[in-house]
């Protein structure tokens, strides 16, 4: 059951954002923490392949993935590839939820016509 509609109709915030960004003809918006919540899956297949348990408070810094990977014995030069390896991977990706919000507005400045572009500052 789709129940982002009645959030939208009645979250000022959102519309705020929409009035804000009419005259825009196209926005980026960063992947991580602004559209999707990525933190779950990512140390959900790191606690996969080390066969670990930390939680998602574990990621507290840029190279948190790689530090914790490096205190499993990797390299520091494949700790950083398998960083950005989980971080860039579409299937996470697909797994990740949505922000509170992300969807309504999202679709509502589609309905405005404006380009809707994902963008992110990690490197694949």
């Amino acid at each position: 059951m789709f129940t982002e509609r009645p959030f939208f109709d009645r979250n000022v915030e959102i519309l705020k954002a929409v009035d804000l960004l009419k005259n825009a003809s196209q926005i980026g918006f960063d992947a991580d923490r602004v559209l999707i919540n990525s933190k779950k899956p990512v140390i959900s297949e790191f606690n996969r392949i080390f066969k670990s348990n930390y939680s998602e408070e574990a990621i507290d810094s840029w190279y948190a993935v790689a530090n914790l990977a490096m205190l499993h014995g990797v390299k520091e030069k494949r700790a950083v590839e398998l960083d950005r390896a989980l971080w860039t991977s579409p299937r996470i990706l697909g797994e990740s939820v949505p922000c509170r919000g992300a969807i309504p507005l999202t679709l509502k400045l589609a309905a405005t016509g404006k380009r809707i572009m994902v963008v992110t500052s990690r490197i694949p």
